[in-house]
């Protein structure tokens, strides 16, 4: 295969570990992103820090278990006595901890949220933490590719460039609306079986432009959704 490919990915995907992310501390979802990343990462039998690299940014914590345990876990990760630091050069594992610190630390800030590890992606924690620092998800990835070793021409870029959140949505043939890539790539039947995932379903709009729900209440249509979230990103550039 050549490598003068450049990935064109989504950061909408809103399941798995980034889902947490997303809920504490917000912006763009670089689950995909990552995992196209440590795909890239070419195995070299005779560079063993590279493969030690590797293993760690494709790492998890546990997704079950004792949640002390597991944040323990994730604390012997940062303060760089985890077994997975042990092959790792020095002056690369300094790099990948500065920015797990800081994603720390962002955490702790808001700790009334009560971030959760399980499950959590090192390589994911790493990027966000870049991607936050730099203010840039592009240098985020650009850092990511150095200290892995991937090299143009192969290249992986977001299908948009921004430091915000992004949702998508699936307007079905019934004028409902289900929200958020996780659910339309798994939609599951209601026990009536004649609607998608309760809390990720938007009743369809009727002829007045609003929308009815089923105990006859009204929720907003979607362009005052629009609206809404404008109004709300405007706020948080105003707030930078």
């Amino acid at each position: 295969m050549t490598p003068n490919i450049i990935y064109v990915l989504g950061i909408s995907d809103n399941g798995g570990s980034t889902s947490e992310i997303l809920r504490v501390l917000d912006g763009p979802a670089i689950g995909d992103i990552r995992s196209r990343l440590i795909r890239l990462i070419k195995p070299d039998p005779s560079d063993v820090g590279r493969i030690a690299i590797q293993e760690l940014l494709g790492y998890r914590l546990p997704g079950h278990g004792n949640a002390y345990a597991i944040k323990n876990e994730w604390v012997e990760i940062v303060e760089g006595t985890h077994r997975l630091w042990n092959h790792i050069p020095s002056e690369k594992k300094e790099v990948i901890r500065g920015f797990l610190i800081y994603i720390q630390s962002e955490i702790l800030k808001r700790a009334h949220k009560r971030f959760s590890f399980a499950n959590g992606s090192i390589g994911n924690f790493f990027l966000t933490g870049a991607r936050m620092f730099f203010g840039s998800l592009e240098s985020a990835i650009f850092l990511f590719s150095a200290i892995t070793g991937i090299t143009e021409p192969t290249r992986v870029i977001p299908v948009i460039n921004t430091n915000h959140g992004i949702a998508i949505a699936a307007l079905l043939m019934n004028g409902n609306t289900i929200l958020g890539q996780c659910a339309i790539s798994h939609p599951s039947l209601s026990s009536s079986g004649d609607s998608f995932n309760a809390g990720h379903v938007r009743p369809g709009i009727n002829s007045s432009g609003s929308s009815t729900a089923r105990d006859g209440s009204k929720t907003p249509d979607l362009a005052t959704l629009s609206q809404q979230q404008q109004h709300q990103q405007q706020r948080h550039l105003q707030q930078q």
